[in-house]
């Protein structure tokens, strides 16, 4: 096929049916004259309600009254097709892999019937009106602050930020009326829930598990397992492009981001992604591309009570590009980043072109003026969409809205906190910065939403910033009513530029009531971990100092030890009492990083840290690094495994199973993992691997398949394969 059909094809699968071209064109006929807008919401604010959709439609959902949009030029459909060979050869897995996968079925299991696919419940009867259409007079102080946050294009800056995909348990309400699956027998046990922050608090990922069934994000599908032994097959997989509605603008959905899970519900995350048709071909020819914006992530809700057989109950939208999402109790609280990026597109008079908006089953809204605070300086055109969802009734709870792009969540049973990092080349104004007198000025400033959750709702309470910035979400913990927060400052002082880590205590209005400045001049925080009235925060430049840090008076946080041994850690993890497990980059007393380590510190008395024993892991690369999602650790068995990979030149995966004795490390197997590939450009391998134990059985799960051992073989150092299902394309 050469390049000609190529593009002909591509045009022709982009090109909309012509049900759905008729319909759109008698709507656009329909409009009264003049009622043109150059936005996406309508000129008419009391539009005539919508003619039901044509059975061409995907999906049977009650959308919002039809906008009548810019006309494209002809060649409109061409710049699609050239964004899609883009895209097809960029990040190949967002479109499906269609070559070189292996056929589903166990080694003997000859051929094998189609999968069944998830069938599509009808969808309860409509019992409210479609959203009103905004007044604009409402969002004038938010149109104000968007065109403030977008520089012209000839100097760069905000409406550029395109590009694809970056990057627990119960809630104290036991009234679930949601049908749960039996519980895991005593015998069975093992360790399958994600590695979280808070005890309580669910993380999304892309494997989850009940104890029974595994389910396994693989591009747009999800692939369910069974977890038995050496019985463990694929039961069925999900094609989340099965409830995409027809698109006629180039919109390509990209893969599946997060996974979660509560009793028979399984909900998947998805991104849908637009191109930017304003800004034209970017690049020279022939590698012109087309820019991708991220348009609306949706909370696909299916019911895999029967895994054989799941079902598509219904979805929930919300503007921008997944961030995160949680589970408390019955509640899903998804948290995206929704960027305006072209400032000719924003219309005063059409809140529909800069306003976030959500969508469910009755249609799609902008979110209320109310429901959308606006920080002091925010940092671009960029909000952060926050929604809860009600996984027990199906039903969207709340939402709310900041214009500040967070770059770090961190949730707790009664609040949500958004960090953002403000980057500048001259001082920057802080809230409390005259408390550390080193410095004369900060170039970086981490600014706080507190946005409080009652049963769901979301109630934006308190704003506030600290110098300097965060590592991640555990940067970030709350208790007996004060946020600690642990910042590395940068900015200057008498003898020119310098960072150093420091910590703040904040209180319920996020003022601050006390800060621990400058623990290491010259150093940068690595991780960092809470227990209570403990902080432990790594630093690094040449050595890795671990400081244990009290916090028992919020008003006097102090130095109780500091342990500098060589190379750092990256993610700290509460072992037991008393000891305190380190994952991060082996290095040598120069500064200078050689592959990775494990560490175990004794903490059982913080005024005398040690580091009780090391181990060094001889690769460069595992996902562990960043994503604590991506370790297992199961202490019934003194456990820990992750997924790694060599700088050398080889692209062999491997899953590493270390044991704690007490005393020592040691390696216990390095298991092989074949056929794994990214889910996006620039994605490691490492990032899709989990692995988790069931009853007698450790499971390797990632986007290629499961392969499953027997865990006292694995122990043992001599792992037995008993089973390893693989995923067709």
């Amino acid at each position: 096929m050469n390049n000609d059909d190529i593009f002909r094809e591509i045009a022709d699968q982009l090109r909309p049916s012509p049900e759905v071209r008729a319909d759109l064109l008698a709507r656009i006929d329909a409009e009264p004259a003049g009622s043109e807008a150059s936005g996406n919401g309508p000129a008419d604010p009391t539009p005539a309600a919508p003619e039901a959709p044509p059975a061409a439609w995907a999906q049977p959902v009650a959308l919002a009254p039809v906008r009548r949009r810019r006309r494209f030029p002809a060649w409109g459909a061409a710049v699609a097709a050239v964004a899609a060979v883009a895209l097809v050869v960029s990040a190949p897995g967002l479109l499906g892999r269609q070559a070189g996968m292996i056929d589903l079925s166990p080694a003997d299991a000859g051929t094998q019937a189609p999968l069944p696919q998830p069938t599509k419940a009808p969808l309860p009867e409509l019992t409210k009106a479609p959203p009103a259409e905004p007044d604009a007079s409402d969002y004038t102080e938010i149109y104000a602050a968007v065109l403030a946050g977008l520089k012209p294009k000839d100097s760069g800056g905000w409406f550029d930020s395109w590009g694809w995909p970056y990057g627990g348990f119960a809630s104290g309400r036991e009234d679930h009326d949601v049908a749960q699956p039996a519980a895991p027998s005593a015998e069975q046990g093992g360790t399958w829930d994600t590695n979280v922050q808070v005890d309580g608090i669910d993380e999304g990922d892309v494997v989850k598990s009940d104890g029974r069934t595994i389910f396994v994000a693989a591009e747009s599908t999800i692939r369910l397992v069974t977890a038995d032994g050496a019985g463990s097959r694929q039961l069925s997989q999900i094609d989340t492009r099965d409830q995409a509605v027809a698109s006629t603008d180039g919109t390509l959905q990209g893969p599946v981001t997060d996974l979660m899970l509560h009793g028979t519900t399984l909900v998947a995350l998805v991104t849908d992604f637009t191109p930017q048709m304003t800004r034209g071909l970017f690049g020279p020819r022939p590698d012109a591309y087309l820019p991708y914006v991220a348009k609306e992530t949706k909370a696909l809700l299916y019911d895999v009570s029967d895994p054989a057989a799941p079902r598509f109950l219904t979805s929930f939208g919300q503007s921008g590009q997944a961030v995160t999402s949680r589970l408390s109790g019955d509640v899903l609280y998804l948290v995206t980043r929704y960027d305006i990026t072209d400032r000719d597109t924003v219309k005063a008079e059409d809140p529909w072109t800069f306003v976030p908006q959500v969508e469910d089953s009755s249609g799609r809204a902008t979110l209320p003026a109310a429901d959308i605070e606006l920080l002091p300086e925010p940092q671009g055109a960029s909000y952060t969409v926050a929604s809860s969802i009600d996984l027990r009734r199906h039903a969207r709870i709340d939402s709310q809205s900041v214009l500040g792009a967070a770059d770090s969540v961190y949730l707790t049973q009664d609040n949500l906190y958004l960090a953002s990092t403000t980057y500048s080349g001259q001082a920057i104004s802080v809230d409390g910065d005259d408390r550390v007198p080193e410095f004369t000025g900060f170039d970086t400033r981490t600014d706080l939403t507190r946005i409080a959750l009652k049963d769901g709702v979301l109630t934006a309470q308190a704003s506030g910033s600290v110098p300097g910035e965060i590592v991640n979400q555990f940067a970030l913990d709350e208790h007996e009513g004060f946020l600690r927060i642990a910042v590395t400052l940068t900015g200057t002082t008498s003898s020119g530029w310098t960072s150093g880590p420091a910590l703040y205590v904040l209180d319920q209005g996020l003022k601050t009531v006390s800060v621990l400045p400058e623990l290491a001049p010259g150093e940068t925080i690595e991780s960092v971990r809470f227990a209570g009235d403990v902080a432990y925060v790594v630093s690094f430049v040449q050595v890795d100092p671990l400081f244990a840090i009290d916090l028992s008076d919020p008003t006097r946080p102090s130095v109780m030890s500091e342990l500098k041994i060589p190379g750092f850690s990256t993610y700290l993890h509460p072992w037991s009492d008393g000891l305190l497990l380190g994952l991060g980059r082996d290095g040598d007393a120069g500064g200078w990083i050689n592959g990775m380590k494990l560490s175990m510190f004794d903490t059982s008395d913080p005024f005398a840290v040690t580091e009780a024993a090391t181990l060094a892991v001889p690769f460069d690369e595992a996902a562990v690094l960043s994503n604590h999602k991506a370790v297992f650790i199961d202490k019934e068995r003194s456990l820990i495994g992750f997924a790694a990979a060599s700088h050398s030149g080889s692209q062999d995966l491997h899953y590493l199973l270390y044991r704690w004795d007490g005393t020592a490390f040691s390696l216990v197997e390095d298991l092989p993992v074949a056929d794994v590939w990214p889910t996006s450009a620039g994605q490691s391998l490492t990032e899709t691997v989990r692995g988790l134990t069931i009853g007698g059985h450790l499971y390797v799960a990632s986007n290629a398949g499961v392969d499953v051992y027997d865990v006292d073989t694995v122990v043992d150092g001599s792992a037995v394969k008993v089973a390893a299902p693989r995923f067709g394309g």
